[in-house]
């Protein structure tokens, strides 16, 4: 907000730097698990390889990702107990051309039941999920109708690139996408530079936020109320300016946009309170001595009376209204009448 001249400083509540237990809505990419007549399939002996779901049945969700975000977390099912599963993220090029992605770290399965793994992985809106199966391993396939997939043999290694055919099965695995945080609104959006005032920042996505900058610093504190309600602290900042406030969490920092954006401005420096006028004594000085006097005194001359001898040159004070020893505001006149 530009030109704003007057900023209210609001006391600061003593906030800590923590992100409670606060949950966030996720997107699932890939299978929901809920399909039944499973069967099962792997890679062979030459493996490891590449699974990726190119097509689900209208009510079983999304093979690409609608966000950008971050998965946060991982399920497959029917799993052998082999080392070496991990999530990829894959892009979509022509066709059924794919570019491979970053992946998990890899994992090993307990079971061929239902297994969910935590992950911090980055992912954009229109890339695929792909799992990285390993040689002899296997995973859960479900003949879902309308469902396909797509295999890369040996696996689609990241920034590696080819083509693949679609096979009618549904693979058993799916990820938890979490969208990127986004700010729609900030209050109050100015503050002074001496720092110290509690922002409200409304939004999206504020689950396990890691942190708040004001421009390139980091907030005093802030804490989070909802999954769309924080509150932070603004830390001091060196001159008056604009900066953008960004939210960091899991999923990445929100987008620099005009709704998130906080001025700082300069404290105003308010007048000195002038000193009080004490009138002197002004009997018996000239008018231009009685006028230094008034001066520094911080009073003032008012009305001036004089004699009506014309023949006098020499003209002194003989008397003076108020009184002197009087205290008034400063600038008080001093009415006088000269001899």
């Amino acid at each position: 907000m530009k030109g704003v001249t007057t900023v209210l400083l609001a006391a600061a509540t003593a906030l800590c730097v923590m992100s409670p237990s606060v949950a966030t809505a996720t997107v699932t990419v890939g299978s929901p698990l809920l399909s039944t007549g499973s069967t099962s399939s792997g890679c062979g002996s030459s493996g490891p390889c590449t699974f990726v779901p190119l097509a689900l049945p209208a009510s079983d969700g999304l093979v690409e990702s609608p966000v950008d975000g971050a998965i946060v977390d991982w399920r497959l099912k029917g799993a052998s107990t082999d080392p070496g599963y991990a999530i990829r993220v894959l892009r979509r090029d022509d066709g059924l051309q794919f570019t491979g992605g970053p992946s998990s770290p890899p994992v090993t399965p307990a079971s061929g039941g239902v297994k969910t793994f935590p992950v911090a992985l980055p992912i954009e809106a229109g890339d695929y999920i792909g799992l990285d199966v390993p040689a002899d391993g296997r995973i859960g396939m479900f003949a879902a109708p309308g469902a396909g997939f797509g295999f890369f043999l040996p696996r689609l290694a990241e920034g590696a690139s080819t083509t693949t055919s679609e096979f009618p099965y549904e693979p058993a695995f799916n990820a938890e996408v979490q969208p990127a945080p986004k700010i729609t609104q900030v209050t109050p959006a100015a503050g002074l530079t001496t720092g110290g005032l509690t922002v409200e920042i409304t939004g999206s996505s504020f689950a396990d936020v890691r942190s708040v900058k004001f421009g390139d610093i980091q907030a005093s504190s802030f804490s989070i109320a909802s999954e769309d309600r924080l509150l932070a602290v603004s830390p001091p900042a060196p001159s008056a300016r604009v900066v953008d406030i960004a939210v960091t969490t899991v999923a990445g920092e929100s987008p620099r946009t005009s709704s998130a954006l906080f001025e700082y401005v300069e404290p105003q420096v308010e007048a000195p309170i002038p000193s009080a006028c004490v009138v002197p004594k002004l009997k018996g000085r000239t008018l231009a001595s009685a006028k230094k006097r008034a001066r520094r005194a911080l009073c003032g001359i008012g009305s001036v009376k004089r004699s009506r001898r014309e023949s006098q040159k020499v003209f002194r004070v003989v008397k003076q209204r108020p009184p002197a020893g009087g205290t008034y505001a400063a600038g008080k006149a001093i009415a006088i009448t000269l001899r």
